[in-house]
């Protein structure tokens, strides 16, 4: 659907009576972004007599997920306020579970998902109405969510448009009450989540069972202290015996694969440099905290906007965990031993065949190390470094081939001159995949040492005042001792308990 029409923004010109009321309309494709307002030269529609319109007033972006399509999830429309006088934003029908204002004042650089009918009045004459080509099928909450969500409705709200799916639950779009700004509330249902079996790192090789709520406990625990631009953002979490409501906030941009496909494929050496040395800002800071994200691929990296200044934002936390304690540990010092990650990006060690490191040692906070030289060789080849479709096994049994590939360590595709994405990476890139992509993982350089590589050096002034750039409007979360809430607790003579 990339560079294909996904809808329509219908423009009304009021006039002094109905037949002089103008109607026009604005094409929107998948993967684009554009501006509107009085400035012929940078704004694909203007408004040149309307001085109320600001130079640059709107910019419209449209985010696709081609490479996992689901069907009930439509492309996603984004509008950004960029104006001086304001833009008010009426919703049409998002089918919350509890009722939003009718009219919302976006304020300036914020941004919202719109849906088929949204209106969106950029002055007393104009009103732009967004008309989806694939309206969104509203999904519904099961008896005991739409109950739940009852209780937290006068402070968040749920609406029934969905972002995403996957074993856990789902994500839908949230509102904060107070401020109607919109979050992601991902809706975890206990019930749906299998066990996870995790070998437990003693001499006797126990294993232990860990239960689904205490994983999922995990993923907001670990989140609720974390503060930094690189890492996303807990808003607010509700829980009860068997349901997780967790708010976080929504990143507009899209997902490095949608970033990927938007930029043809592939990126350049100074681009790709740029959303690395934020991966690895992030990954410093958890790495500072004893925190390991064990799952790191295109598909948890988020971007702010389809610009090159976009902040990169690490998500999804479920496979995340603190490092085992100091003190516990002998032996197997801060080592793990569960099989969590994604093929592509995950350390050998993960899945116990790296041949430099005995099973039964487990793996440490390194794997993050390696899954970021993987990024890294997709970001710059557009494809997996050691995934390879055309070995007699691949479609038969891909994990053995993937996992296989990478227990060798094969690096030989970086130098190959007939290559057509390698022969135009340059060695610096290439040296710094060959620094983490190690199957020693004493050897692979740290979050830390990986900044001040020579790719990063020699540009470094510039990757600085980017970097800056990406984060101006990135505000640290206040301190909220009450971020957590058992549902049970709001409602105690209810029927959660």
């Amino acid at each position: 659907m990339a560079g294909q029409v996904v809808g329509w923004l219908q423009v009304v010109v009021a006039g002094d009576d109905a037949r002089a009321t103008q109607r026009s309309a604005i094409e929107i494709c998948g993967n684009e972004h554009f501006y509107l307002g009085r400035d012929a030269e940078l704004c694909r529609y203007t408004w040149c007599d309307d001085l109320t319109v600001s130079r640059l007033h709107l910019r419209i972006h449209c985010i696709l997920y081609e490479q996992d399509p689901i069907s009930n999830i439509a492309p996603f429309v984004y509008a950004t306020d960029l104006s001086a006088n304001g833009t008010y934003l009426k919703k049409c029908d998002s089918r919350p579970v509890a009722c939003q204002d009718d009219e919302i004042h976006m304020g300036r650089n914020n941004t919202f998902l719109l849906g088929h009918g949204d209106e969106l009045n950029i002055s007393d004459n104009i009103t732009l109405i967004y008309l989806s080509k694939s309206p969104v099928q509203a999904v519904d909450m099961t008896t005991t969510q739409k109950m739940e969500i009852q209780t937290f409705s006068s402070r968040y709200l749920v609406t029934a448009r969905m972002l995403g799916e996957g074993g856990y639950g789902k994500v839908f779009v949230g509102i904060v009450r107070e401020t109607q700004k919109q979050f992601a509330c991902k809706v975890v249902r206990l019930d749906k989540i299998s066990v996870n079996t995790v070998s437990s790192p003693t001499t006797d090789r126990d294993q232990h069972a860990l239960q689904p709520r205490d994983r999922c406990h995990r993923e907001f625990n670990i989140l609720k202290d974390l503060n930094h631009p690189n890492i996303i953002a807990l808003e607010k979490v509700f829980y009860s015996h068997d349901n997780i409501y967790i708010f976080q906030e929504l990143i507009t941009g899209g997902d490095l694969f949608s970033f990927l496909e938007f930029k043809g494929g592939r990126l350049d050496s100074t681009q790709a440099a740029a959303i690395v040395f934020q991966i690895l800002k992030g990954i410093e800071y958890l790495h500072k905290l004893d925190i390991a994200h064990r799952d790191l691929k295109p598909d948890n990296i988020l971007m702010s906007s389809l610009e090159d200044t976009a902040c990169v934002v690490i998500t999804d936390f479920g496979n995340a965990r603190f490092l085992p304690c100091k003190s516990n540990q002998t032996t197997n010092h801060q080592r793990m031993f569960s099989h969590v990650g994604t093929l592509e990006y995950a350390a050998p060690e993960i899945h116990r065949a790296n041949p430099a490191i005995p099973a039964q040692n487990g793996y440490s906070k390194s794997v993050d190390m390696w899954s970021v030289g993987s990024l890294t060789a997709t970001i710059l080849s557009g494809d997996h470094l050691f995934t390879d479709r055309n070995h007699p096994d691949y479609h038969m049994n891909p994990q053995s081939v993937i996992v296989g590939l990478a227990a060798i360590c094969d690096l030989s595709a970086l130098d190959d001159e007939h290559h057509p994405s390698w022969r135009l990476v340059g060695p610096h890139p290439k040296d710094f995949i060959r620094k983490l992509l190690v199957l020693k993982d004493e050897s692979r350089m740290t979050a830390t040492e990986a900044m001040t590589h020579s790719w990063f050096k020699s540009q470094s002034d510039s990757l600085e005042m980017q970097y800056a750039c990406s984060i101006a409007n990135w505000k640290p979360r206040n301190k909220d001792l009450h971020l957590v809430e058992d549902i049970r607790r709001l409602s105690p003579n209810s029927v959660f308990n």
